[in-house]
């Protein structure tokens, strides 16, 4: 009986001093709680002070909360300070967030894209996030930062070489040659003179087959070009629109000031003749390129030239305009010499019209004075 009373009594004394340790712990932890709400008030009151700052940061490290200084850093980067505070700020929070999360991309692009949103044009935190996230090989997050910052960025030179840089994150890291060239693109704005620019702009959308913007990006650099360049570049434009874009309408526009540019020029009537002869295309349309290749060949003088795009013509117009078009092939023919093809013609418009004593008096005229009574008969 007396071994147990006494460790009983032994067991309440060790009970005592582990509740006294316990109630000095929760005291000790109560006391750094308190200072640690106190420690955030400190610098949300007074966030220039670099002592509430240090004390801060000294109770994150004591009671492992590190991730309740980020958000206050967070927080208080978001209102506005002096210059000077601010860019303390900056500095202090990255170097906050590199301590503790230095490893964590995440973290460290949230602190970094929050400050670049105060200050587009902290350029050193703009390197660091580039830095972070080429490691972590982020590409798309990488390039949502250039495309932000170049947008915000006003001075022209700074963003001549962020479109630099972004060209060569997205060809050579991120392998997005389609992003490479968006930044050419926005390069060429700057700079509309630089050619070597414009050959590269080129050869990448002729890759990735944007023909509809490679025919853009020609038609901005007509209107610094001349004389023969301009003939030459509209040419290449026609090929564009017929060969890779299948848009003959576009051709037949661009044709049209290439023809009044250059009346009768070879290569741009060979693509009228293309133009005139797509079968499925709408018959207004190929009636335009009629009268613009008959035009022009007119113009410089090949009349069998001519009367070939008439006789193209006869193929697929309406009867009524057919008419007009027999007639008008007969008279060519007639005025090249080649009666007998001419009588054909006549004929062809007797055939649709018995009453039409003009083509009669063309075919009796013909008959006569090629000899061929027989066609006639």
């Amino acid at each position: 009986s007396g071994g147990r009373h006494s460790l009983s009594k032994s067991n309440g004394e060790n009970g005592k001093q582990m509740d006294e340790k316990r109630e000095t712990e929760n005291s000790t932890s109560d006391g750094l709680e308190q200072s640690f709400s106190a420690a955030v008030r400190a610098v949300q009151s007074s966030p220039d002070s670099e002592e509430a700052w240090d004390h801060l940061e000294e109770l994150a490290d004591s009671l492992q909360r590190p991730d309740e200084v980020a958000a206050v850093y967070r927080d208080i980067l978001g209102k506005d300070h002096p210059e000077n505070v601010r860019n303390r700020l900056f500095e202090r929070a990255v170097g906050f967030y590199d301590e503790w999360f230095g490893d964590n991309p995440d973290q460290m692009t949230s602190v970094l894209s929050r400050i670049i949103e105060i200050d587009p044009d902290a350029d050193w935190v703009f390197d660091r996030l580039t830095v972070v996230l080429t490691v972590a090989e982020q590409w798309d997050t990488l390039l949502a930062a250039y495309d932000k910052v170049i947008a915000l960025t006003r001075d022209e030179t700074r963003r001549k070489q962020l479109l630099d840089d972004a060209v060569n994150a997205a060809r050579t890291l991120a392998g997005k040659p389609d992003r490479a060239v968006d930044y050419l693109r926005q390069q060429y704005i700057l700079e509309p003179d630089n050619s070597q620019l414009a050959a590269s702009i080129e050869r990448l959308l002729e890759r990735l087959e944007r023909w509809g913007e490679l025919v853009a990006l020609w038609r901005e650099q007509i209107v610094s070009l001349s004389g023969d360049d301009v003939r030459k570049l509209r040419l290449r434009i026609v090929s564009c629109c017929l060969d890779s874009l299948a848009d003959p309408q576009e051709a037949l526009r661009e044709l049209g000031v290439l023809l009044e540019e250059t009346p009768g020029e070879e290569e741009g009537c060979k693509h009228l003749e293309t133009v005139l002869a797509i079968e499925d295309a709408p018959v207004e349309m190929r009636l335009d390129a009629l009268n613009l290749l008959r035009a022009n060949y007119d113009g410089v003088a090949k009349p069998e030239a001519a009367l070939a795009a008439v006789e193209v013509g006869i193929g697929f117009v309406d009867s009524s305009s057919r008419l007009a078009l027999l007639r008008e092939a007969g008279m060519r023919c007639t005025a090249l010499g080649n009666e007998e093809r001419a009588m054909e013609h006549f004929a062809a418009v007797l055939l649709r019209m018995p009453s039409d004593m003009e083509a009669r008096k063309q075919l009796r005229q013909l008959a006569a004075k090629s000899k061929r009574r027989d066609l006639q008969a």
